[in-house]
């Protein structure tokens, strides 16, 4: 699974990134011994490292 990419395609359907945020807190509450919360995980690093390559200060701020 490659979160990155899957995270960028969505960003790119103009999904509202609060929303996803919402997911990936949903998924990060979770018990930390389920996939959830490893998928999580690598969504919530996904996130980051977008908002850091892409210096998108528009997004850092919505999430």
């Amino acid at each position: 699974m490659n979160v990155y990419k899957d995270f960028v395609a969505v960003h790119n359907m103009k999904a509202d990134p609060r929303d996803i945020k919402i997911f990936v807190d949903w998924l990060l509450a979770s018990d930390p011994d389920t996939q959830a919360y490893k998928i999580g995980e690598a969504m919530q690093t996904a996130i980051d490292n977008y908002i850091e390559d892409n210096e998108n200060h528009y997004l850092k701020e919505m999430i």
